[in-house]
């Protein structure tokens, strides 16, 4: 834990966690794990399922609400929202419309079996 809190502070610029990895690494809820995150790195974000995600920046914490989903198989979900996120941010859009884009796809890929989302 330790070891790994150090390597995100020293070589990370963005972090993305799950709920179960925050805990893991605070012992803190989505929220406050996300807070303690992004006083590391840059920008951190923490994904709680169905409740969204919460993005951390510059001691600012924002939620990035969820799209309503039917989940049938949350395989690819967490791989979805980062792409949509990152591709947000490598753009320099808004972190709310990073957050957005990365719970609309994660929320697509949910709805299917795998992780391809159909056209």
């Amino acid at each position: 834990r330790e070891r790994l809190l150090g390597l995100i502070e020293q070589y990370v610029d963005v972090v993305i966690a799950n709920a179960d990895e925050a805990w893991a690494l605070h012992g803190l809820p989505p929220k406050e794990s996300c807070y303690e995150l992004q006083k590391l790195c840059t920008t951190a974000v923490v994904l709680f399922g169905a409740g969204g995600c919460w993005v951390g920046q510059n001691h600012t914490i924002i939620h990035g609400a969820p799209f309503p989903s039917n989940p049938i198989d949350t395989t690819g979900a967490g791989d979805l929202f980062s792409s949509g996120f990152l591709h947000g941010y490598l753009n320099n859009r808004p972190l709310h419309e990073c957050a957005r884009v990365g719970n609309m796809l994660g929320s697509a890929v949910v709805s299917v079996l795998g992780t391809e989302i159909p056209p």
